[in-house]
């Protein structure tokens, strides 16, 4: 069985490296996945490996989901053995798809061994995963609850505010 020794970068972070081991059998998803946790990233955010060559241009898809195209390769029916044959293979991941950030993956050495193995492990500061661009906004997204209630300082109480309703009293409303 091959097992792949893969180097992750990034271009915004000089100190953050994740080096990842993992075999032939493994699918694209277990290596999103994989990453997902392991930078403690919300797994539910839209993400593409992308085949590139020496220049980093993206080449064959591989996606966590079909977004509607008629042929799409997705990370849960694609093997890392299906598309990686050759070391030094770069493939960029791109995992903030709205700001069209991407960590670049270098497979470093392909060798045989007798058990899977898969583990990672990272190093240095690890980029965001979402970056919103809040220069055109005016407002600033806040998760202070008293800017929140600030809104609802006019709100006049009704009869019935503060009064204790049980889930029976709510037909009577």
């Amino acid at each position: 069985m091959k097992q792949y020794q893969i180097k992750i970068l990034s271009n915004e972070s000089e100190s953050f490296i994740m080096d990842i081991v993992a075999n032939e059998s493994l699918s694209f998803l277990d290596l999103h996945q994989g990453i997902q946790k392991a930078l403690d990233y919300d797994p539910l955010q839209m993400a593409s490996f992308f085949l590139s060559n020496d220049e980093w241009e993206k080449g064959t898809e591989i996606s966590v989901m079909n977004m509607g195209e008629e042929q799409v390769i997705l990370m849960e029916d694609t093997l890392l053995g299906d598309y990686i044959k050759d070391e030094i293979k770069k493939i960029l991941y791109v995992y903030d798809f709205f700001s069209e950030r991407a960590f670049f993956l270098f497979v470093n050495k392909i060798e045989e061994v007798d058990e899977a193995n898969f583990s990672i492990d990272v190093k240095g500061e690890v980029p965001l995963q979402i970056i919103i661009d809040m220069e055109d906004s005016n407002e600033i997204p806040t998760t202070k609850k008293e800017n929140i209630l600030d809104e609802f300082d006019d709100f006049e109480e009704d009869e019935n505010w503060n009064k204790d309703i049980s889930i029976d009293d709510l037909e009577d409303y």
